[in-house]
């Protein structure tokens, strides 16, 4: 195994930490929804492509926690 275990852990902090940025990024989208006044087809296909755009965003923060998660088991290994 290679790498620094304590940059490592710190990579993987930031992982983390990028996760719940996304999240709140799509849960800050979807707030906004509820204070928009506007009507009407198009306002509802936007708020479709908004519900639809913040299920992506929160798919990416998952993969955020998979990466962190991998990049965390490898630091234990290294660290062994």
């Amino acid at each position: 195994m290679y790498g620094d275990p304590t940059v490592l852990r710190a990579r993987v902090h930031d992982l983390r930490e990028q996760a719940l940025d996304v999240r709140a990024m799509a849960d800050h989208l979807v707030a906004q929804l509820d204070d928009l006044a506007w009507t009407g087809r198009a306002a509802t296909t936007m708020r479709a492509r908004i519900v639809e755009r913040a299920l992506h965003l929160r798919a990416a923060a998952s993969e955020h926690d998979v990466a962190a998660d991998a990049l965390a088991e490898h630091a234990e290994e290294v660290a062994c």
